[in-house]
């Protein structure tokens, strides 16, 4: 999953909900113009991101759900993590 954080905007590759399946490993890559953190909810993993570079995230989906990931400090819904 790429996400991209550019001009107070929030960009998933228009995915509002990204399915997976248990078990699966899940990477989010993130880019932004401005000092950001992505939270994903329900695993407590963060991606700290610094103006223009490039950073990245990657963790097992083990507990099945619905997971909310987003940004924390404009706290921006970025797209919702379905695990079945």
């Amino acid at each position: 999953m790429n996400v991209t954080i550019a001009g107070g905007k929030v960009s998933a590759g228009g995915h509002a909900v990204v399915k997976a399946k248990r078990g699966q490993t899940i990477r989010i890559n993130g880019v932004s113009d401005v000092a950001e953190s992505l939270h994903v909810h329900g695993y407590d993993k963060t991606l700290e991101l610094k103006p223009g570079k490039q950073a990245s995230v990657e963790f097992l989906a083990d507990t099945k759900g619905i997971f909310e990931v987003e940004t924390h400090e404009s706290g921006k819904l970025v797209f919702k993590l379905q695990v079945s």
